[in-house]
């Protein structure tokens, strides 16, 4: 009987533990997901027109998300006038303008210096999109000569975000606090083109 029972334990063990390797490995990513927000085939703007995209259902999103907008032009000077608006709704029927979020529109450069080979140091910048401003203080009336986070402001305004130019915007929300369903909507006013991408990025507590 005690063999048996021996036996028994060793397979719910067995079987626990292929269980948890599944589970890391579908969980490589943790819980932080991304779900696109523009359909691929339909990501090149242009003209006097508008376009809303796909329907978001934020159920199982939690806690501070962002959504990162790429935009990219071959147009020598940039791309054209354009704006990437969000907006939320309860029923998708009345939507309204996103309220409460913080924005950055530029990147920063950090550089940083490998002194491990000697005499010829590897030097590399990275360029991150920070929720901050790096501010430098006096050192004399502060106290210590390292930089300082300052954070982006949340605004109070309906998240509509001039994206004229070629580059990288991030807009940052709080998931928890939102409707349950979002959406986003390129205008364009200009004959020039953008190509424009949207990812949705944040923790979610529920398959997939």
């Amino acid at each position: 009987m005690k063999l048996k029972f021996n036996k028994l334990i060793l397979g719910l063990a067995a079987a626990f533990s292929f269980v948890c390797a599944a589970s890391a490995q579908n969980d490589a990513f943790n819980i932080v997901r991304v779900e696109n927000l523009i359909n691929p085939a339909s990501a090149i703007f242009g003209g006097a027109n508008s376009v809303t995209n796909y329907v978001s259902d934020q159920t199982g999103w939690f806690g501070r998300g962002f959504i990162l907008v790429n935009v990219n032009t071959n147009i020598a000077g940039g791309g054209g006038a354009s704006t990437f608006a969000v907006q939320v709704s309860t029923d998708q029927t009345n939507w309204v303008g996103l309220n409460n979020y913080a924005l950055i529109t530029a990147p920063t450069s950090v550089s940083y210096t490998n002194t491990y080979f000697g005499t010829t140091n590897l030097t590399a910048t990275d360029n991150f999109l920070l929720p901050f401003t790096l501010t430098y203080p006096t050192a004399f009336t502060f106290g210590s000569q390292n930089p300082w986070p300052a954070p982006n402001v949340f605004t109070n305004t309906a998240a509509t975000v001039p994206i004229s130019l070629s580059g990288n915007y991030v807009i940052g929300f709080n998931m928890t606090d939102n409707p349950r369903y979002l959406q986003t909507i390129v205008t364009t006013v200009s004959t020039k083109t953008n190509v424009v991408t949207a990812t949705l990025q944040g923790f979610r507590n529920s398959t997939p």
